[in-house]
């Protein structure tokens, strides 16, 4: 296992690009993820995913499948205090 990663919108695609017969178009992509000791993906980037990725709903849900429960909650609040901390 690796040091956490910081994920961007190119390295997400590339991770998520299968070719014709399914396998990984850049292995060594979706390989650092897979050995990340946490992948960080900042909310803009999600964003940014997710339109790229609006005709292959399949990966998009795939990815967001992978991130787990921590999905919605990603950068809610990007750390500051929003005073409905309780809510």
């Amino acid at each position: 296992m690796s040091d956490p990663l910081v994920a961007d919108t190119g390295g997400l695609l590339r991770a998520l690009a299968r070719r014709p017969d399914g396998r990984a178009a850049w292995p060594e992509y979706e390989e650092a993820l897979r050995d990340a000791s946490a992948v960080i993906v900042p909310a803009l980037i999600l964003a940014e995913v997710d339109y790229f990725l609006r005709a292959e709903r399949t990966a998009m849900r795939k990815l967001i499948r992978e991130m787990g429960p921590w999905a919605p909650t990603m950068q809610r609040n990007h750390g500051h205090r929003t005073g409905r901390e309780s809510l």
